[in-house]
């Protein structure tokens, strides 16, 4: 650091002081210019006060001798009056005549005043002459301006005295300390042990610390801060530097590679990965753009979203392309980028990482190809399915139809109660068996698309109250109670009819059929200005929450619950979810094992809604 001698310093004391004279003789002056000009008011009163006296003591007495031709009289007067304080000149004129006179008329500098010498005789004023009266205004200037001067010089003294007085204060309380101060400060070194700051001051009765006494101890810790600091920084240099060792090191191990733009969106900077995997020198790429990489059409909207991208000077994400190698293999690169800017917002170019995802592209491709064919064969089954609801149909409607027959003996007596019996199991394994055929035919006709959907405005408390009847005697059998509560705001829902009612029949058959005897099944329904929320809620033994996520999987039945003794094709809840998602509405089961479950249905009052 610089030694104190060396700085080009501006004495402060020297400053304060200058500072503080210059007020005061600012100061000075306008208070003597007050009182010059109060002392100048005085003088002009005075002035006018003697006027005023001569009018009112010298104006008859002068008219009276005037009019006895009584020159030893008026004499006597004018001298009178030339000895007030500013008359210089006194005369009485007869008919513009001087009769008499006193003292000397300046041509300068004078404030004359005429009076007019009236008599009065016999009831008439009569004008005998006139009273010429001159002030010396240069008299009173005079006055004036040695009081002035008698101010200012006063004034100087005291100022002079004042400001010695404080330089000598300021400077045994302050300057001198502040010098001490600067040399300590410009021979302090950060790299290390600086002796403490120590001021040569006498307290007075052990008084407490003052503002320097802070200063001192800010300095010293300042120091031994800055101390701290500087070892610190060293700390960070040497974890710096192993920090770099370490990026290179992960660079070069890492499967990208890094890369610069400048803000002409040229390349600047390619790592070392870069060559390790095209087999190119870096150098052969800077200052080219990236479509100068590109091993492929680059007038392509995907070009040219990216291209806009990088003018407008956003940060992009996965921009995938494809370069050669050196070899004349074709790779495939995704690219991350953040665009740099200076300190003052100045756009300065990118930054970011490329990687070859070459065999990533191969695995996706196999993927897409794999999941196309699946939806391929999903969908011919779907529609081989609902295709063939005629043929499953027809001998299964036969089955039932000849088994009814036999065990009702429309034609006799078929002999023996065992062949009855066989044509009640065959009767109920062919009802069973067309449930089944049903559904399955059902949501193979949802999923095929072949479902007919025809809206129209269903009465929503109506269609409650009709899926209720069908499942009345079901519930009466298990004393099972059915509450039903209709929001009394609830308008007509404009949706296909077969289908809600169909929901509302597979729910409310579930709920049935775990609920116990004597248990509770609660139906609402309720509007939220947009959506119609139909609601079932059971007191069964609830589903495993493990289970809930799979509930709606086509064919998937709860075998460790509480569902597991009952029989079905595990086909209900996975028809009403697809029939709810044909109507954008929204399924949700909640269920709490042991203590019940509650299916909401959320359909959209009209169409098109979500």
């Amino acid at each position: 650091m610089n030694n104190a001698g060396n700085i080009k310093t501006s004495s402060i004391a020297k400053r304060m002081v200058l500072y503080i004279a210059l007020c005061s003789i600012v100061i000075t002056v306008l208070i003597t210019s007050f009182q010059v000009w109060r002392d100048y008011k005085v003088i002009t009163v005075e002035i006018g006060r003697e006027l005023k006296q001569i009018d009112e003591l010298y104006i008859k007495s002068i008219t009276e001798g005037l009019w006895l031709t009584d020159t030893r009289r008026l004499k006597t007067l004018i001298e009178g009056m030339a000895t007030l304080r500013d008359v210089n000149f006194v005369a009485i004129y007869e008919n513009k005549i001087l009769l008499v006179s006193t003292g000397e008329k300046l041509k300068k500098q004078l404030i004359t005043q005429t009076y007019p010498l009236q008599y009065r005789f016999r009831g008439r004023d009569l004008l005998l002459g006139t009273l010429e009266v001159a002030i010396d205004i240069k008299g009173a200037e005079q006055r004036v301006f040695d009081r002035g001067l008698e101010l200012l010089v006063n004034n100087a003294i005291e100022t002079l005295v004042i400001v010695s007085f404080l330089y000598l204060i300021l400077h045994n309380l302050l300057f001198r300390h502040l010098s001490t101060i600067v040399s300590h400060l410009t021979s302090m070194k950060p790299d290390s042990i600086n002796p403490p700051l120590k001021l040569a001051r006498k307290k007075i009765n052990n008084s407490g610390k003052d503002e320097l006494d802070l200063v001192v101890g800010a300095i010293n810790d300042i120091s031994k801060r800055v101390m701290l600091a500087f070892s610190e920084i060293l700390s960070a240099e040497k974890a710096k530097q192993l920090s770099e060792e370490k990026f290179r090191d992960y660079a070069l191990s890492s499967s990208d590679w890094f890369w610069e733009m400048d803000k002409d969106l040229k390349i600047v900077f390619l790592s070392e990965k870069y060559e390790i995997v095209t087999g190119y020198k870096s150098e052969d790429f800077v200052r080219k753009s990236r479509q100068e990489f590109a091993a492929e059409e680059t007038d392509t909207e995907k070009w040219k979203s990216h291209i806009h991208i990088l003018n407008q000077h956003l940060p992009f994400r996965d921009f995938n392309y494809a370069i050669f190698k050196a070899n004349g293999d074709k790779i495939v690169v995704r690219v991350n980028g953040t665009p740099v800017f200076d300190g003052d917002g100045s756009f300065a170019g990118y930054r970011g990482t490329s990687t070859d995802i070459t065999e990533q592209k191969h695995i996706e491709i196999l993927r897409d190809d794999a999941l196309i064919q699946a939806e391929k064969a999903n969908r011919a089954k779907s529609e081989f399915l609902a295709t063939m609801s005629h043929e499953f149909r027809t001998p299964l409607n036969a089955i039932l139809g000849f088994s009814d027959m036999l065990r009702a003996e429309y034609f006799g007596p078929i002999g023996s109660d065992t062949y009855k019996d066989y044509a009640n199991d065959i009767h109920t394994s062919g009802e069973h068996m067309l449930t089944l055929v049903n559904d399955v035919l059902d949501i193979s006709a949802i999923e095929a698309g072949k479902r007919q959907i025809e809206y129209e405005y269903i009465d929503v408390a109506d269609l409650i109250f009709d899926s209720v009847r069908k499942i009345q005697k079901i519930a009466d059998d298990g004393d099972i109670t059915i509450k039903i509560l209709i929001a009394p705001d609830v308008p007509e829902l404009f949706a296909d009819k077969r289908s809600v009612m169909q929901i509302m029949l597979n729910v409310l058959s579930n709920a049935v059929k775990y609920t116990p005897e004597n248990g509770t099944i609660e139906i609402s329904a309720e509007f939220d200005e947009k959506n119609l929320q139909l609601s079932v809620k059971d007191n069964g033994r609830g589903i495993p929450s493990d289970k809930i996520k799979h509930i709606t999987e086509p064919f998937f039945q709860v075998v460790n619950g509480a569902h597991a003794a009952h029989p079905g094709t595990g086909l209900g809840l996975a028809i009403v979810k697809s029939l709810t998602d044909v109507h954008n509405g929204q399924l949700q089961i909640i269920s709490d094992l042991g203590k019940g479950t509650t299916v909401i249905v959320t359909l959209p009052i009209h169409p098109g809604q979500k």
